[in-house]
């Protein structure tokens, strides 16, 4: 009986080993995999004349790794303008984390599990690092305005704004701000 317990907690641990470094290396793999999707939406920002399937596979890397946020649906049919998806990707990170605290706990107690503080964190770290690209960009967008077009500079991310109205500059303090904290 004794030896059977002895042997049964090995097995026990080993098991508990396994899919510990199990979930790691699964982990580490989904990271990089993101990571590397993030990277190459990235190129598409430059302003570089890509082959056609180049600059395909730079927008589907983006939309599997950023927010969709600069998609036909956002902008025409729900009528977001530049700076409303602004607020929307810059607090993004604010409400996952809210929603992690505040979502959680009370789910994994209904499921009869207890979740730790490390854990919330982890997860919260773990969502502003997947909302970091969308955050980036958006920022550094606040900032591209177009050359002088009439007298008048308009945002690149929207020919619709106009560079250097109060409600752009409270929009670059607020880029500033988010590009130094983010």
């Amino acid at each position: 009986e004794e030896e059977r317990d002895r042997k049964l907690a090995t097995v026990r641990r080993n098991v508990a080993l396994v899919q510990k470094v199990y979930s790691g290396a699964i982990a580490e793999k989904v990271k990089i995999t993101v990571n590397y999707l993030q990277v190459m939406s990235f190129m598409n920002d430059f302003e570089v004349p890509w082959p056609s399937f180049i600059a395909s596979m730079w927008v589907s890397s983006g939309s599997v790794s950023s927010l969709p946020l600069t998609a036909s649906f956002v902008t025409c049919t729900l009528g977001m303008g530049f700076y409303s998806r602004f607020w929307l990707v810059v607090l993004s990170p604010v409400v996952a984390t809210v929603a992690v605290f505040v979502v959680v706990p009370p789910v994994a107690k209904l499921l009869g599990r207890a979740v730790s503080v490390s854990t919330l964190r982890t997860a919260s770290l773990a969502a502003a690092y997947l909302l970091y690209p969308s955050v980036s960009r958006m920022v550094v967008r606040a900032l591209d305005c177009s050359e002088p077009i009439d007298g008048v500079r308009y945002l690149l991310a929207d020919f619709r704004e106009e560079c250097g109205t109060p409600t752009h500059t409270v929009h670059v303090l607020v880029a500033t701000v988010v590009m130094a904290v983010f």
